[in-house]
């Protein structure tokens, strides 16, 4: 579970493509660092050339499925994705 420290320290990423000229766009909530691989425009960028499922919970799952700590060598940091309905679960519950 995420107290409100760790809350704060999600950022929003509004994701908008286009896949054989439909236009896809939805928002996630993230903690991926700016860093050139782990950035959240590198795993969209990855995740759309493995994908035919244009979702945002599909990126999520692509994301947090990924074992990005092991490419910083970092047990410690945990990289998430997020919708913004279960994002905003999760600060319901960060409040109560």
């Amino acid at each position: 579970m995420y107290n409100r420290e760790q809350i704060i320290q999600f950022y929003t990423a509004e994701i908008r493509f286009k896949v054989e000229d439909i236009s896809i766009s939805f928002d996630v909530y993230h903690n991926l660092p700016n860093t050139k691989g782990l950035s959240i425009d590198d795993a969209v960028e990855n995740w759309v050339n493995r994908t035919k499922k244009y979702t945002a919970k599909s990126l999520c799952k692509y994301i947090n499925d990924k074992s990005l700590c092991n490419y910083i060598n970092d047990k410690n940091t945990e990289f998430k994705c997020f919708t913004e309905s279960e994002f905003k679960k999760l600060i319901e519950k960060a409040i109560e």
